[in-house]
């Protein structure tokens, strides 16, 4: 691209399916964080394709009334900078997972007591696998079908 006659390179490493279930699987796995106390991982679905959508349950085990938080990322499989913030992966930024279940990180011991955050990484997996940029593997820009979803189009 050139831009006032200067050459301009724009570099963006791609996040994929395989990226995001080593991610959540280095999490699960990881002596650091107190994984049992306060994360479990779930199927929510399968796609047309059979990939898993998966999602994180994110909170402390404290018996009280919480409000949920919902965080997606992804719908829209050519919104890689989702992903970074899901995973934290730029310099000194602390992912959105990472953050709520660090035991040492007073702030996300606040929320986790307080609220129930269901985490979805990657809301259009078979999307992201085939390179679309804005749609499903059925051509439905999912973003769009929340008021009435279909098996179909997912």
């Amino acid at each position: 691209m050139t831009l006032y006659g200067l050459h301009i390179i724009i570099l963006i490493h791609i996040q994929n399916l395989l990226n995001i279930l080593i991610h959540l699987n280095g999490i699960e796995l990881s002596n650091t964080f107190c994984i049992s106390r306060y994360i479990s991982r779930r199927t929510l679905c399968r796609t047309i394709l059979g990939n898993k959508c998966e999602y994180l349950t994110i909170s402390s085990l404290e018996e009280k009334h919480k409000y949920g938080v919902v965080i997606t990322a992804r719908v829209h499989p050519g919104e890689t900078v989702s992903s970074w913030l899901m995973q934290g992966k730029c310099r000194r930024i602390v992912g959105v997972m990472e953050f709520l279940v660090d035991s040492k990180d007073r702030e996300a011991e606040i929320l986790r007591d307080n609220f129930v955050f269901k985490i979805i990484p990657m809301l259009n997996p078979d999307g992201v696998v085939n390179g679309n940029y804005r749609c499903s593997i059925s051509g439905c820009d999912l973003n769009r079908q929340w008021i009435k979803p279909s098996k179909v189009t997912f």
